[in-house]
């Protein structure tokens, strides 16, 4: 049996967010290992790979969209720009994938695989690729609701630790009850599409936490069969690994 840790940050800027889960990458690739899931919702920021310049990524004049006053953060992860803002909850994977019965393929096509079924427990019908009215989107995975409207953002990377296991970091982003609107800046991810919601679709108002707890269940459902559960992360219990640091 393998275990999963999960914990809720609760609302925190990216950067502080990144950095921990770098500091937790950093123990597991040296061996130090311990399979974790971090949920964490952050207030409002676009992000963007030092790749591409944000200016070749905007819907909008670069003046109009400096002025709308919110953080614009370059991150190492990813390829194109994205919104990140309260109401979307967003999944951070540390996981040595070497004991686990996937292979890197295996995993990150799971964490679609979760969500779609998830999404289907609540009638929501949802695909892993856009309908064929977006192939010229083909290649871009994620979680498409109809196929059509984009409710979750998939970026996950792994990088092969000396001793020959699989740490992956980052995760996914999955929108609650985000604001839309500041999708309508950005081709987020690089794509002209709609964006969606969980709230947008289901016309009901629920929490980012509540949802994380669903998603924790449908992960467990799913990764049942193959001998890994989802525990808690007791952070008051003194024999568990003193994580936090400011958290």
């Amino acid at each position: 049996m393998h275990t999963i840790y999960w914990d809720w940050l609760g609302m925190q800027p990216i950067e502080s967010v990144l950095a921990f889960q770098d500091a937790l990458f950093q123990k597991n690739y040296a061996g130090e290992r311990k399979n974790m899931l971090l949920f964490a919702e952050h207030p409002h920021c676009f992000t963007y790979s030092h790749n591409k310049p944000i200016e070749t990524q905007l819907r909008v004049p670069y003046e109009i969209f400096a002025n709308l006053n919110v953080p614009i953060i370059k991150v190492r992860h990813g390829g194109n720009a994205t919104y990140h803002g309260p109401g979307q909850l967003v999944a951070y994977w540390i996981l040595d994938i070497t004991v686990l019965p996937f292979d890197f393929i295996e995993f990150s096509t799971s964490l679609i695989d979760g969500i779609i079924g998830f999404l289907s427990g609540l009638g929501l019908s949802a695909a892993p690729t856009p309908h064929s009215e977006l192939s010229q989107y083909h290649y871009a995975k994620g979680v498409w609701i109809t196929g059509k409207r984009k409710i979750t953002q998939r970026a996950i990377s792994a990088l092969r630790a000396p001793d020959g296991h699989l740490i992956t970091r980052f995760g996914f982003a999955f929108n609650v009850s985000t604001n839309l609107r500041y999708f309508s800046y950005i081709f987020p991810c690089g794509l002209d599409i709609p964006m969606t919601s969980l709230e947008e679709e289901l016309g009901i108002r629920i929490t980012c936490k509540e949802v994380l707890l669903l998603i924790v269940r449908a992960f467990s459902k799913l990764y049942a069969p193959y001998g890994i559960c989802f525990e808690k992360m007791d952070t008051n219990n003194k024999t568990a690994p003193a994580y936090r640091n400011g958290f």
